[in-house]
């Protein structure tokens, strides 16, 4: 059971279920087993009756565990920092998501894409990264995250960055992402 391994963070209202090492070793674990793919959507089947929102933060690929998590998933938040690489990563994402509603019989809607890591003075990679992203224009979101110190250092520290520094661009703009997706699945941002 999820509850079982969550706990209660500084932040009220804030419940977390850390990854482990052994996690990646699931992935073999779970290849051999029928039903694979629904394993975490009945997991989270129970919480979902406790909580408001489910956030799962995936692994930079496309396996079992990624697969696990769309198919529990109402919504898909891509994050895309502001490089090629990552650009293409949104396309697989969004080709899996294709898969998942004809294959899986799963409508997952795709909630946004968020660009990362946004470095005002790259103007030349910036501009190129836009262009490439304007084939899923009606799915960027506003925010864009930039690239700050006060984030690696929040990460760092093991805080989150509205205790480390709320002040700084990066907790500024985390702040708005949440409103603007808040208001894109009409919640309360306040909760």
């Amino acid at each position: 059971d999820i509850q079982d391994i969550a706990y209660a963070t500084a932040i009220p209202n804030l419940w977390l279920c850390p990854s482990d090492k052994e996690l990646a070793q699931s992935e073999a674990v779970l290849s051999g087993r029928i039903g694979k793919e629904f394993l975490l959507k009945k997991a989270l089947e129970r919480a979902k009756t406790f909580v408001e929102v489910v956030v799962i933060d995936c692994p930079p690929n496309l396996g079992t565990l990624t697969l696990n998590a769309l198919l529990a998933s109402d919504w898909l938040l891509a994050p895309c920092d502001m490089s090629t690489l990552s650009v293409e990563g949104v396309g697989d994402i969004f080709d899996t998501v294709e898969v998942v509603r004809d294959t899986l019989g799963h409508h997952l809607s795709v909630l946004g894409v968020v660009r990362t890591r946004h470095d005002a003075k790259n103007k030349k990679v910036n501009d190129a990264v836009e262009q490439t992203l304007e084939q899923w224009a009606r799915h960027l979101v506003t925010t864009r995250v930039p690239v700050n110190t006060a984030l690696a250092q929040a990460q760092l520290a093991g805080t989150p960055v509205f205790k480390h520094d709320k002040d700084c661009r990066g907790a500024k703009a985390y702040a708005e992402l949440v409103e603007e997706v808040a208001r894109r699945v009409g919640l309360d941002s306040a909760h």
